[in-house]
């Protein structure tokens, strides 16, 4: 179990086979690194003092990306990120959770909808965008 919510999703993402080097709140723009960047919101607040809450990660990822005409490498830097994305998927519907610490409990890990793709293009390659939500509960 982990002293933080940061460093449980860190631990749990550094056992992700689709992520090459791993980042907190920046990277480098080389191929496969990643940056996570956290958020946390109340979602719903219980009479006891006990709360429902979100911890949403924000993974940018930084791939190459190819300018030249008719070259498939774009698509291929795309089925990689799929990879990832069915990854974290395949986590949350199996109930494989980071293990948050003493008295926050996780409820639910899934991707937010409408929130990933394209982000910009950097230093010759580009930077892809998920959001991942954890949904937990922390006692009073």
């Amino acid at each position: 179990m982990a002293d933080s919510k940061h460093r449980a999703v860190w631990d749990w993402l550094l056992g992700c086979p689709y992520i090459q080097d791993l980042f907190f709140n920046f990277a480098q723009s080389d191929d496969g690194d990643a940056a996570l960047v956290p958020s946390e919101a109340v979602l719903q607040e219980f009479i006891d003092g006990s709360s429902l809450r979100s911890y949403d990660v924000t993974i940018t990822r930084a791939q190459t990306c190819s300018f030249e005409p008719n070259d498939p490498e774009n698509i291929a830097q795309l089925e990689r990120l799929d990879l990832l994305r069915d990854w974290l998927e395949t986590q949350g519907a199996a109930g494989s959770f980071p293990e948050f610490p003493v008295g926050e409990y996780v409820q639910a890990l899934y991707l937010l909808p409408g929130e990933d793709g394209f982000a910009d293009g950097v230093d010759g390659g580009c930077r892809y965008l998920l959001r991942l939500r954890i949904e937990y509960l922390k006692e009073a």
